[in-house]
């Protein structure tokens, strides 16, 4: 059945149908150092039984390293999804969290800006161009005026990484320290999407990854 999906997995962008070749990125790379930062997130999430979330943490490990490993080119829409999927799981988790846990809602609040700073700097997919790599005779994608995308994008996986384990701790809290008397309907229904949670973030994010594949702009055709 994966082997199904693989080609739409591993879809290439357009940069890397134009030539015939090989740019791979060192395993010694920042970007691929730094995305080993998801498995700390996969084990923290394995030890608190969040097994759903080890196994998403553990895919966007996979996915960004292949990513990245291919200089951007390939293998996006498996980096995005597995992502994408954290990211909605942590947004949910920060809005939650303003009516049941006020000390998670400031930590998370604190992040934010950081957060959005690299979001912003790394830009979007479409947002590239070509740069010659020194000695090969092929060019790689690079983001348009961010010459520093190599070492804020791995900062970005440092902090993305910690998101999961933020979100691990929240459900532990609603699971065992929240008290669950005299629950209000909205509390309720809070309480049976954090359970389905790591489903309902996938689902969106499949759902936002297919919607950028139509547009032509994840990856970039």
């Amino acid at each position: 059945m994966i082997s199904a999906f693989f080609p739409y997995l591993r879809k290439p962008s357009k940069h890397r149908r134009s030539f015939v070749g090989s740019v791979d990125r060192n395993w010694n790379d920042q970007l691929m150092t730094t995305s080993s930062s998801y498995l700390l997130s996969a084990v923290f999430a394995f030890s608190y039984g969040q097994f759903e979330i080890a196994l998403i943490c553990f895919i966007t490990y996979i996915g960004s390293s292949l990513y990245h490993r291919h200089r951007e080119m390939e293998f996006f829409n498996l980096d995005n999804i597995f992502a994408t999927s954290l990211l909605f799981t942590c947004v949910y988790t920060l809005v939650s969290s303003y009516f049941t846990h006020e000390i998670y809602f400031i930590i998370g609040l604190m992040g934010l800006p950081t957060a959005m700073f690299l979001i912003v700097y790394c830009g979007m997919p479409a947002d590239i161009r070509f740069k010659d790599i020194p000695g090969l005779e092929v060019v790689c994608c690079v983001r348009t005026g961010r010459e520093l995308y190599d070492t804020v994008h791995a900062l970005w996986h440092l902090a993305s990484s910690v998101g999961p384990c933020m979100a691990v701790w929240y459900f532990h809290f609603k699971a065992n320290e929240y008290d669950k008397t005299d629950m209000s309907d909205l509390n309720k229904l809070d309480d049976q999407i954090i359970s389905r949670l790591p489903y309902l973030a996938l689902s969106l994010s499949i759902f936002a990854n297919i919607a950028g594949n139509i547009d032509g702009i994840m990856p970039l055709e």
